[in-house]
């Protein structure tokens, strides 16, 4: 059903639990012999508040009770509940019975020995609550109920009944237990081993070597470990027993403990003995032991002498008969046949491991700490703790997600990886937190600094699944794979560091790492991932394909297991490419340029000493400019005239002697890969020139071995280029045949590029122009390599922040500096006249323009073009289309595979997305003689009048200026957020009204809704809330009017963190929502009892959402954080803080129980 209602993106919550159920007849007017037949009962309406209380749609939401009563759920992957209490069971999870109905696994080849444990009859909870024994009279009448002799009590070595009453009843040392019907004395303790390393590295534990007796100064001998005999009561909180125990006998405070002692949780074992006792006569005894492994961390430490530490010597403690002689033992036991005798006692082979598995198995229980095995329901389980890190960014304000494309590792491709988030093995008892920052630092190489800065890990999206099967690697042993996973954001796409991760044009990347090999040491394996960006909406597309195909797919085991590290897997193909199918997608990188750096270089580096004596070949240079529309003029030959001319394309192939070629830039790609993409974005140009000849099949299906665009009309070829990919095919005729060529072409022409005949509609090319923008591209990105990057000058003194002898690191800056202080060295650069010099300057200028700003109604005036109309006020329109035809072709070749096309676009990016950026070039060129005001309304009223279907006429007065935003916030369903806009909350609605009609520029209104008798006429600061389109697009699109009332609270609350001033006029401010654009509208409306949504101020400017839960309320800094009110709309303060500092308004974040459980009695009483 779940399946059905998510293949058709229907909202549907179910809940499941068990029970009984009793039948009632409703009364009928119609009919004598009543109504309909409906039923009541703890089953109907625990499941139906599961359904209520169902965070996520589309997904089985089950209580414990069914779990653990379904066999089929014993080896399905379910995703645990925040509560801890129940489960989730997700649509894509395929649920097959393998057990009979008593219980035995059938289907496979591994049999399941039943659990002999569960066929004890225990007292339960109830009967043992009963068993509240007044005196020892009744607890003696008891015994012999149960056929116990009392009267051997007391007599040779037996308890006496008075001393055995007080072990059970009052002390509760021992349980009573009946199994098969015969009484049982159950004793529940701990077996500690305490253990260090001697001088000489061996291993050593602490044993009691002889105790005290009654017989005065004689001793017992022992040789034992410390054990801790645990009273009923503390039989679940061992740990808490150890620690008290440590406490008393060895007078080890609890801090210490903490700060000296290591608990190994992996080597934890549970055993259990019977045997009988001479002194508890007549009734036999089971020791239940936990077994724990405890390491000393540091053994010099101070406090730890009175335990024999540093050395190792023997110690006593206590006097008489409570004297208890302790030693440090050598611990002599083998791990390996420990491991080996446990796996054969439960069936389990390990010669028919296959090879390196068994030492595989031994290094991650043992060594690595990665895995545990332990009983469960009689059959030895392997338990894995993995976490599994999405890592989101914004890519032109389209979300993307970072995914394995493919993974070499072990000499082998690894295709079950394909499409898998970051995920890495987590330690035992390693926290999700930390596994996090540790897997993006093994798996993507960034570490804890960039992590802070450039990384915003989302806790709230925190959630658990377990998963069982049978491993390939480990045959008959079961595996327990419990998965953390978390979503992670790039907080800024643009900024510098973040080239690491392939942004911000969302490029492909590779990051190596060394894994050591297990039981070889020395030995390593070389992993190789390949990453890639891919678009949100496509993924989710795909997912609901994968829906829509398992309604009707006959469910198998392998849908439901996870690819583990230990799977064996076969390589596919279409998913991974060979070397030479790789190379078929470049070009030839011309040969290595030899540098060798000294301290002698200047501010300037290598580069003076690489660019001695080359000269731009400006015959060639003009050859490829006057032929691009010529028919008989081919890629190839483009292409050689391109090396031919510009003698910068030699400064991506820079080489060191003995150092890493890779290592040489600072984009965290190969140096290859940048030579790839340059020319690929030279290629966009040679295609866009010729979109009237072959330029469109160049630009979306590349070209053949001999140089040739193939054709669109041709599917074979098609697919042949695509290596079989039929998806790849459909995308690329897609783009092809759905994008505006026309709009291409003319933003060449803005550019100056190429001319329109007058009368004709032919074009022809504009040499110099030309000449000038290819000069461009061949230079943009050689700052990349780090050994060209320039020091600051003295007669320089400063530039763009950087102070005198600091090495620009900004390659954009870096370019910059060379333009324009040392234009010499760049040939091409110098040998163009001084207004086309111009055209590249403004190009390279940092203009802090954010197009998915624009295109979405994100941002105000103020924070989109404030930088942009400083830098463009002496420029022309051209220039500005210059810049933005540079944009563009840089994106298409983002790819190192020019061969094989502009695949950036036509395979990875919405073509909604970059349709509304060719839209929006016309109208920001204006900004040269526009200010930043008009031009944002100019767009907006042009997209509000392009609209399909239409809208009327572009709004007018109070709220016209958030209605033509809402509109491109939302990206669709605009008569329904217009609708629902109109019925909101007065407050609410002008809330909106005005905050984002206000511009952030000093002076500047919009003329449609200039705010005048507002509060915030000629005031600020403008509010930007980031993220507020995919709120508007994700949960707007189910509830729109949920949506609208999210973001005018967040303004709301904002405004009370940045009061208006007229100083604040030419300001803006930032509120990220991260924490609230995924969820559903009532999930943030009605948050969980005890739970609060907060604005926190970060900075002078900045701002985030989050959630606190009702205990963190006495760590909040009232002054900096207000509360989210969500339901009634007025405008009410938020602050908990009464004027002498204490809390109130608590109720904010519990008043929310309130309807719930009106709900609930509304139903409960309907039931009745």
């Amino acid at each position: 059903l779940c399946r059905f209602a998510a293949s058709h993106q229907i909202g549907l919550r179910v809940g499941v639990h068990m029970g009984s159920l009793l039948p009632v007849t409703l009364p009928s007017h119609k009919s004598t012999n009543g109504g309909k037949t409906t039923c009541f009962g703890i089953a109907s309406a625990l499941a139906t508040q599961l359904a209520f209380t169902a965070e996520h749609e589309c997904m089985v939401h089950f209580s414990q009770e069914v779990k653990n009563r379904l066999n089929a759920f014993r080896m399905v992957r379910l995703t645990i509940a925040t509560s801890q209490a129940s489960y989730y069971l997700d649509t894509t999870t395929a649920v097959r019975n393998f057990y009979d109905n008593r219980g035995q696994l059938v289907d496979m080849d591994v049999q399941i020995q039943p659990n002999s444990s569960e066929l004890a009859m225990r007292l339960s909870d109830t009967e043992a609550d009963a068993l509240k024994w007044k005196s020892q009279s009744e607890f003696a009448e008891f015994l012999g109920r149960h056929g116990i002799e009392v009267a051997a009590f007391g007599k040779g070595s037996a308890k006496t009944l008075a001393e055995f009453y007080e072990d059970v009843a009052i002390e509760r040392k021992c349980a009573l237990e009946i199994n098969d019907g015969r009484l049982e004395r159950v004793v529940t303790l701990v077996r500690i081993s305490l253990r260090m390393r001697d001088k000489d590295n061996k291993l050593r534990e602490l044993r009691i070597a002889s105790e005290g007796t009654e017989q005065g100064g004689q001793m017992r001998q022992r040789d034992q470990r410390f054990a801790v005999v645990l009273k009923n009561l503390e039989k679940d909180e061992w740990q808490q027993a150890v620690e008290k125990c440590f406490e008393e006998k060895l007078r080890l405070s609890s801090k210490v403990q903490k700060s000296c002692f290591a608990t190994e949780f992996d080597s934890y074992a549970f055993q259990e003995d019977r045997s009988s006792s001479a002194t508890v006569p007549g009734i036999p005894t089971t020791y239940r032991a936990h077994n724990i492994v405890i390491n000393i961390k540091d053994q010099t430490r101070k406090e730890l002498q009175i335990i024999g530490l540093p050395r190792g010597v023997d110690f006593s403690v206590g006097e008489g008969r409570v004297q208890k002689n302790w030693t440090w033992a050598l611990v002599t036991d083998n791990k390996e046949d420990e491991l080996m005798t446990l796996l054969h006692q439960h069936g389990i082979d390990a010669s028919d491991f296959p090879a390196q598995s068994f030492a595989e198995l031994y290094d991650e229980v043992y060594d690595r700490n990665l895995s545990t095995l332990e009983v469960i329901g009689g059959e030895l389980t392997r338990t894995i703790r993995i976490i599994k890190v999405w890592l989101y960014a914004q890519i032109l304000n389209v979300d993307h997600m970072l995914v394995v494309k493919a993974k070499w590792q072990k000499g082998s491709f690894d295709s079950q990886t394909k499409d898998q988030p970051i995920s890495m093995r987590m330690s035992v008892d390693q926290d999700w937190g930390d596994a996090v920052e540790e897997a993006l630092n093994s798996r993507l190489g960034l570490n804890s600094n960039f992590q802070q800065t450039f990384l915003s890990v989302d806790v709230n999206s925190h959630k658990l699944t377990e998963e069982v099967g049978y491993s390939r690697s480990y045959p008959g042993l079961k595996t327990l794979y419990v998965v953390n996973e978390v979503k992670v954001h790039v907080v800024d796409s643009h900024a510098g560091p973040c080239h690491l991760l392939g942004l911000p044009s969302g490029t492909d990347f590779s990051f190596a790492r060394r894994e050591a090999l297990a039981k070889s040491p020395g030995s390593e394996d070389v992993v190789v991932t390949h990453w890639v960006w891919k678009t949100l909406e496509g993924y989710e597309q795909k997912m609901r394909s994968v829906l829509r195909i398992s309604v009707e797919k006959i469910p198998s085991l392998s849908d439901g297991l996870m690819a583990g590290d230990d799977v064996a897997s076969s390589v596919d193909v279409t998913s991974v490419l060979s070397v030479d199918e790789v190379l078929r997608d470049r070009v030839e990188r011309p040969k290595p340029l030899l540098i060798n750096p000294s301290k002698d270089d200047g501010d300037v580096g290598v580069m003076k000493k690489l660019m001695k004596g080359r000269k731009t070949d400006w015959k060639r240079a003009k050859n490829a400019a006057s032929c691009m529309l010529d028919p008989a003029y081919n890629c190839k030959a483009f292409y050689e005239d391109l090396q031919a001319a510009f003698p910068e394309l030699r400064l991506y192939c820079l080489t060191v002697e003995g150092t890493n070629d890779d290592s040489l830039v600072t984009s965290g790609r190969t140096a290859d890969d940048e030579y790839q993409r340059t020319v690929g974005a030279l290629f966009a140009v040679f295609w866009l020139m010729r979109i009237d000849l072959d330029g469109k099949e160049s630009f979306c299906f590349g070209l053949d071995e001999y140089w040739k665009p193939y054709s669109a009309t041709n599917q074979e070829e098609l697919l042949e280029a695509c290596r079989g990919d039929e998806e790849a095919v459909t995308k690329r005729l897609e783009f092809f045949h759905n994008t505006d060529w026309k709009a291409l072409q003319q933003l060449l022409i803005d550019a100056g590029l190429i001319t329109r005949l007058p009368g004709d509609n032919r074009v022809v090319q504009n040499q110099d122009r030309l000449v000038a923008f290819l000069a461009m591209m061949a230079m943009h990105d050689i700052m990349k390599m780090n050994p060209l990057l320039p020091k600051v000058g003295k007669s320089v003194k400063e530039f763009q922040g950087y102070k005198v002898g600091e090495l620009i690191s900004d390659h954009d800056v870096a370019l910059s500096y060379f333009l324009v202080h040392h234009a010499d060295l760049l040939p091409s650069f110098q040998g163009l006249s001084k207004t086309q010099q111009d055209s590249i300057k403004f190009v390279h200028c940092k203009m802090d323009y954010n197009m998915g700003w624009l295109v979405q109604g994100e941002a105000p005036p103020g924070a989109l073009f404030r930088t942009m109309r400083k830098v463009a006020s002496s420029i022309s329109q051209s220039d500005m289309a210059f810049y933005f035809t540079h944009w563009f072709v840089d994106l298409a070749g983002a790819e190192p595979c020019p061969i094989s096309g502009c695949t950036k676009f036509t395979l990875k990016f919405p073509r909604r997305v970059l349709a509304q950026f060719l839209d929006s070039f016309a109208v920001v060129q204006q900004i040269c003689e526009k200010t930043e005001t008009e031009v944002v309304e100019d767009y907006l009223k042009d997209c509000w009048s392009r609209h399909n279907p239409e809208l009327g006429p572009s709004p007018t007065a109070s709220g016209a200026i958030a209605r033509m935003r809402l509109q491109l916030m939302a990206q669709g369903e605009t008569l329904e957020v217009m609708r629902q806009f109109a019925l909101l909350s007065p407050d609410d609605q002008m809330t909106l009204s005005q905050e984002m009609a206000c511009t952030g520029c000093h002076g500047q209104q919009f003329s449609c809704d200039d705010l005048r008798n507002t509060p915030l006429y000629g005031k600020g600061p403008a509010i930007l809330v980031y993220y507020g389109p995919a709120l508007m697009q994700k949960t707007g699109r189910k509830e729109p009017r949920g949506a609208l009332q999210i973001l005018a609270e967040v303004y709301r609350r904002t405004r009370e963190l940045w009061p208006l001033t007229e100083d604040a006029v030419n300001n803006t401010v930032t509120i990220r929502i991260d924490a609230l654009k995924e969820l559903d509208a009532h999930t943030v409306l009605r948050p969980d009892p005890g739970q609060t949504w907060l604005v926190c101020k970060t900075s002078g400017k900045d701002a985030m959402v989050k959630s606190i839960g009702f205990n963190e309320y006495k760590d909040v800094d009232w002054h900096s954080n207000v509360v989210l009110h969500f339901g009634s709309g007025e405008s009410k303060k938020s602050s908990p803080l009464k004027r002498g500092g204490k809390l109130s308004g608590i109720g904010s974040g519990i008043g929310n129980i309130v309807p719930r459980v009106k709900r609930f009695s509304l139903l409960a009483g309907g039931m009745h």
